[in-house]
């Protein structure tokens, strides 16, 4: 949580990593946080937690179909078209892939191109 004062400017942080609900968890309502200092806002266990919790939902294309972020412009139709796009160019890149022979003496299953014609 960040806050800022607005007359002075200035900000402080405080890491909560805790519900204050009183139907979740521990049931408590109020609760006392200690002021982040400087090292511990800039730790990387800290910036990595509070990227992946935030960033996984806002940026994630699969989860975002489920959690969309709250400002954004894309409608859930649309996330779940780029979804199915995405899934059927990688299964169409695979099966165009799959099973291409590593020598040259095997069977070819697939071939791309120019058709070769035996004489």
């Amino acid at each position: 949580m960040t806050i800022r004062d607005l007359q002075t400017q200035h900000v402080w942080h405080f890491f909560c990593d805790c519900w204050i609900s009183g139907d979740h968890r521990d049931g408590l309502t109020e609760k006392i946080f200690n002021a982040a200092k400087n090292n511990e806002v800039s730790c990387f266990r800290n910036i990595f937690q509070s990227r992946t919790s935030t960033g996984f939902r806002d940026e994630h294309i699969w989860v975002s179909i489920v959690d969309p972020p709250s400002r954004s412009p894309f409608t859930r139709v649309q996330r779940v078209s780029c979804c199915m796009s995405l899934l059927l160019c990688t299964m169409a890149i695979n099966i165009a892939f799959w099973n291409i022979p590593e020598d040259e003496d095997s069977l070819v299953v697939l071939s791309i191109g120019k058709p070769a014609f035996e004489s």
